[in-house]
């Protein structure tokens, strides 16, 4: 879990990760699994490119629930993602109190597509020709492997037209 609060004018990039079979437990009481949880009081901009979220579980009490949480005017761009196979989660992506958020996604994966949003952005920059509902088609995820199968539609889907600041590995 990524937090922060009261932070001013600075960027974070999540690149190449992934966010799967997590349930989040707070003092022995499962919450929302928010795996990127971001809440500011300023101008923080979130970048997450190239990340994988699956496979996460819930079971509590909150009606919103979403493994990206942002809040309080935080920025998020959402680049080359997928958010797939969250089934116990009412959500793909959760605006909470972000009024002033800037939201940008472009080549993803989300279940639900723009249906998959809870919350307003203050701005959003929905993409309908390169955000897609389609099964990502993972080479094994009941075994935890998350990888895209040889013949999976989302190969070759992404894009190289990234925010400032971020950089991919050559590999």
């Amino acid at each position: 879990i990524l937090t922060s609060s009261q932070v001013y004018d600075f960027s974070v990039n999540i690149t190449g990760c992934e966010f799967t079979d997590n349930n989040y437990v707070y003092n022995g009481v499962p919450m929302g699994p928010q795996c990127v949880n971001y809440g500011s009081l300023f101008n923080v901009e979130t970048n997450i490119v190239n990340c994988t979220f699956s496979n996460n579980t819930y079971d509590g009490i909150y009606i919103a629930t979403a493994p990206i949480g942002i809040a309080d005017g935080g920025d998020l761009n959402l680049i080359n993602t997928i958010i797939w196979g969250n089934d116990d989660l009412s959500h793909s992506v959760v605006f909470n109190s972000a009024g002033d958020t800037e939201f940008k996604a472009d080549h993803n994966i989300i279940t639900g597509e723009q249906q998959g949003i809870y919350g307003n952005p203050g701005t959003m920059n929905w993409h309908n020709v390169t955000n897609w509902d389609i099964d990502p088609d993972f080479v094994a995820p009941e075994e935890g492997n998350y990888q895209l199968s040889e013949g999976s539609w989302a190969i070759d889907r992404g894009t190289l037209d990234l925010p400032e600041g971020v950089e991919l590995p050559e590999y």
